[in-house]
């Protein structure tokens, strides 16, 4: 999975690139910045796995959330 994510990374990396020489802004600074965001949403990415698989979890030892009669959680 991380091979696969390195590698969908480096396709996203040369689109964004491409589009960045065609409107003549694309420079190291830039390459820099557009690979900070990828590594953030890399990040962010898996946080949100975590999330999932901790909610997760918890419903499997309490079960789902309750709603109220008025539809807001017990």
């Amino acid at each position: 999975m991380p091979a696969m994510t390195a590698a969908m990374s480096a396709a996203d990396l040369a689109v964004i690139e491409g589009h960045l020489r065609a409107d003549g802004i694309f420079t190291a600074h830039a390459r820099t910045d557009v690979l900070a965001l990828l590594a953030e949403v890399r990040r962010l990415r898996h946080a949100l796995t975590v999330a999932r698989v901790e909610l997760d979890r918890h419903h499997t030892t309490t079960g789902p959330p309750v709603a109220t009669s008025n539809g807001a959680p017990a």
